[in-house]
């Protein structure tokens, strides 16, 4: 009978030591899938509120040292990344939109300077065919000029016949007179 109030008894504490060594590794195994689906899930729905609001300010805390802890650290440091590189994209768009401004006046520029050689050269043109319609009517008074004179030449030649054959007609007459 004591052996076998022995043995129930070792049974019993058997049997508690079985109870508390599952309740023990019951706390563990629930300890455990706590660290690993806690941040489990924060790394899940950081990734689908950036992925859904594109916002990439915002990094995983409680990063450790095991695997877990490593993805996060991982997934901190992409979005540092990406965070410098949108900085860098931000930073050559504005580096580009300055560039088309001070293109954009170059052009407006030059297209007022071609403007103003278009009408200097219009101006010039209009000028120029003043001065090559002058010149043709001084041309042709010139040449009418030259027709007058002579013509007068040709009279004063004619009139200069006249005075010498007059002339010659009074020192007859004076000589007849004379004699």
């Amino acid at each position: 009978v004591a052996a076998d109030a022995s043995a129930s008894s070792a049974y019993n504490w058997l049997l508690t030591l079985a109870v508390v060594g599952l309740a023990l590794v019951g706390v563990v195994a629930v300890s455990l899938a706590r660290s690993i689906i806690g941040p489990l899930a924060k790394m899940q729905a950081a990734i689908e509120r950036t992925a859904r609001e594109l916002d990439f300010r915002s990094s995983i805390s409680g990063a450790g040292h095991d695997e877990i802890g490593r993805t996060l650290s991982a997934y901190n440091t992409l979005i540092e990344r990406l965070r410098a590189s949108f900085a860098e994209v931000q930073h050559a768009t504005r580096e580009m939109s300055v560039a088309t401004h001070e293109t954009e006046s170059t052009a407006l520029q030059i297209a007022e300077n071609s403007r103003a050689q278009s009408e200097a050269s219009t101006s010039m043109a209009a000028a120029i065919e003043e001065l090559t319609v002058s010149i043709s009517v001084v041309a042709s008074q010139a040449q009418d000029a030259s027709a007058h004179t002579e013509t007068s030449r040709v009279s004063a030649t004619e009139g200069a016949g006249v005075i010498l054959a007059t002339v010659e007609g009074i020192q007859t007459i004076a000589r007849t007179v004379q004699s």
